[in-house]
C-alpha cells in the first residue's frame, strides 16, 4: 500500500511538471516569442524596433529576476 502511494505520488509530481513545462512554452509563445523569439534573442522586427533584450546570454539572464520575467 505504501508503495503503491509514493508511486502514485511520483507520477502526479511528473504529471505536474511536464504540465508546467507546457505552460511555460505556451506562455512564452503567447507572450514573448513576437518580439524576443522563438530563440529568445531578439532578433525579430518586432524586438529590433523595441530594444528587446537577448534572453540566450548569460548577463541578460543573471541581470533580470524571475519576478521581472513574470512581470513583463
Amino acid at each position: 500500500m505504501k508503495k503503491s502511494l509514493i508511486l502514485a505520488l511520483g507520477i502526479l509530481i511528473a504529471n505536474a511538471a511536464r504540465v508546467s513545462a507546457a505552460d511555460a512554452v505556451a506562455n512564452y509563445q503567447q507572450h514573448c516569442a513576437k518580439c524576443h523569439g522563438q530563440d529568445g534573442k531578439g532578433k525579430t522586427r518586432t524586438g529590433i524596433r523595441l530594444g528587446a533584450r537577448d534572453y540566450t546570454d548569460s548577463k541578460v539572464q543573471a541581470s533580470v529576476k524571475d519576478a521581472e520575467f513574470v512581470k513583463a
